[in-house]
């Protein structure tokens, strides 16, 4: 009840039959504070489960919206017609294995809120329940973050949001999802975002604190992304070494499976480090990822802004970066495909990474 703002603009026809989306609040541009040393929202650190803390209101521009129904699967709308059959003590009718395939494959339907800028650039997308009534979903006023897919993402102490919008007029609109299909229902609203107050010792304005952050976060995104391509390509290498030793394929094959994976070892020791020697106090070169390091933990969790020490870091962590992305892409888009087709002309077994076998 922290903002009952929406209650103000409804009666019982609105109730009845229209979807709604309700004028948003300032929101505030700040970043919220740590103080019980956790990096995990809500969290009470190590004080015990006899130390209460209640959830803050949701931090960001709080968006309402009111759906007088839910949005309904294909299955839904058709359990809804059988269910009137059932009461008047009729027969329903067998939909037939195309229906029930559709049903099978449909996807759940959602509402889509997108943020735009004053320029009409999308800043956000954010996905909200699509059932009956009241939803509020919050925008924390980030960009959307930039870090790789993951089967199986960890739970990490330290989360890195999306980087910081600057402060203005955005404006949010409402569609559903049916099925995969978007589809707008013409409803906006204003989102003002204002300073919380002037930070008076800030080394940059808002606006500088904002590009930095996008700067920080592509270089961010590149090279989780570098680091996820090293992975996948070690682990199909792998795969194929263990895969040439049944297979009739010349011993050449593999001796050039064995140089392209000591080149992409080399190139994750520039990128990311050698995790043993640091271990042992001894980080040796400093790596890309160190660079990175640096400017995103001395400017992440602040607003304002780097400073001298934090730019340098991401200068060096580009240039350094710039050659091991070069490597990557020819070894991505012109040794890996020859390698794959060499081994397909070889009629080895498949492996990761290849399509169907077979020569031609």
């Amino acid at each position: 009840m922290d903002d009952y703002t929406p209650l103000r603009n409804v009666n019982a026809q609105n109730l009845a039959s229209d979807t709604m989306l309700f004028p948003v609040r300032d929101a505030l541009w700040y970043l919220p504070r740590m103080p019980l040393g956790e990096f995990k929202t809500g969290s009470k650190a190590s004080q015990g489960d006899a130390y209460y803390v209640a959830e803050n209101p949701p931090f960001g521009a709080v968006i309402t919206y009111y759906l007088p129904k839910a949005v309904q699967t294909a299955k839904e709308k058709r359990r809804e017609t059988e269910k009137d059959i059932e009461k008047q003590g009729g027969n329903t009718p067998y939909p037939g294995w195309d229906a029930l395939r559709a049903e099978a494959t449909e996807e759940e339907p959602a509402v889509v809120l997108t943020v735009r800028n004053s320029n009409g650039e999308v800043i956000r997308k954010l996905e909200g329940p699509a059932k009956a009534g009241f939803h509020r979903v919050a925008w924390d006023l980030r960009y959307p973050e930039s870090s790789p897919w993951e089967e199986n993402p960890e739970d990490d102490y330290i989360v890195f949001s999306g980087p910081l919008a600057a402060p203005g007029n955005y404006t949010v609109s409402l569609a559903t999802r049916v099925n995969g299909v978007l589809k707008e229902t013409g409803l906006q609203s204003a989102i003002h975002v204002k300073m919380m107050r002037q930070n008076s010792l800030a080394t940059a304005s808002a606006t500088e604190v904002v590009a930095f952050g996008q700067r920080l976060d592509n270089m961010m995104r590149e090279g989780d992304g570098a680091d996820a391509v090293i992975e996948a390509l070690l682990d199909e290498l792998a795969a194929v070494k263990q895969t040439l030793v049944r297979s009739g394929a010349e011993g050449s094959l593999r001796d050039q499976v064995r140089a392209l994976e000591l080149e992409v070892l080399d190139l994750d020791l520039k990128l990311s480090g050698d995790e043993d020697r640091d271990m042992a106090g001894d980080s040796g070169p400093v790596s890309v990822r160190s660079r990175i390091g640096v400017a995103q933990m001395g400017t992440s969790f602040s607003s304002y802004g780097p400073t001298p020490m934090h730019e340098r870091s991401l200068d060096i962590a580009e240039q350094d970066f710039a050659a091991i992305k070069t490597a990557l892409r020819r070894i991505y888009e012109t040794e890996l495909p020859a390698l794959r087709k060499a081994m397909d002309d070889a009629s080895v077994p498949w492996t990761p990474g290849r399509g169907v076998p077979g020569k031609g």
